[in-house]
């Protein structure tokens, strides 16, 4: 009788020799053979050899497994972060500049000349007599007149460049006077002073 079962295995061997050059030709070259073997108790084995003869056998091609890629973290995240620095204050300074005041020239009758903060210069009470009227004289309604009245000198207000070139010649009138007088003149001048710088200060900056 002949060995058929020798034959057999024979055919599947060249068989198997024949195949595997041919899928080795058409596989990705970066996938890896395995080979999947089932034994006749339908027990699965897969290795990287080629199956027993009395095993089936199927051929798969995986991708080969591959170490993780070191994860790096940013620089950044371990470094402390820079803070940046707080905007600079913008300070605001509100400067609120007061109108020049006036200052008027006025002249008695007589002739003395002097200046003044208003327009009604120094009113003076003088008796009635040294205005034209009579002693004991009488009004227009019978009733009699006081024995004096208040006068008025007639008063003109300066330019504004005329005014600080008078507080400016006042100025200079104390400091010179400062050393000639009494100290309770001197404390008068004082203040007449502080007054004076700071109307100068003013109404007289820029001009």
């Amino acid at each position: 009788m002949r060995n058929h079962g020798g034959m057999g295995r024979l055919l599947s061997i060249v068989a198997i020799g024949f195949v595997l050059p041919l899928i080795a030709e058409t596989a990705p070259a970066q996938d890896m053979r395995v080979y999947r073997c089932v034994g006749r108790n339908g027990s699965v084995a897969l290795r990287d050899t080629p199956c027993e003869a009395n095993e089936k056998q199927e051929v798969q091609w995986v991708k080969p497994p591959q170490d993780p890629v070191a994860y790096s973290a940013p620089s950044s995240v371990n470094e402390p972060q820079a803070v940046p620095p707080p905007p600079a204050r913008t300070e605001i300074r509100v400067v609120t500049v007061s109108p020049p005041e006036p200052l008027y020239e006025c002249v008695t009758p007589d002739g003395h000349v002097y200046t003044s903060d208003n327009a009604e210069g120094n009113p003076r009470w003088v008796p009635l007599w040294t205005l034209g009227f009579p002693p004991g004289a009488v009004g227009s309604a019978g009733e009699q007149l006081l024995t004096g009245s208040y006068v008025r000198d007639s008063c003109t207000r300066l330019p504004q460049r005329e005014v600080c070139s008078r507080l400016t010649d006042r100025r200079y009138e104390i400091l010179r006077r400062y050393g000639t007088v009494s100290p309770t003149g001197r404390r008068a001048l004082d203040r007449e002073q502080e007054v004076l710088d700071a109307r100068i200060a003013n109404d007289c900056a820029g001009r």
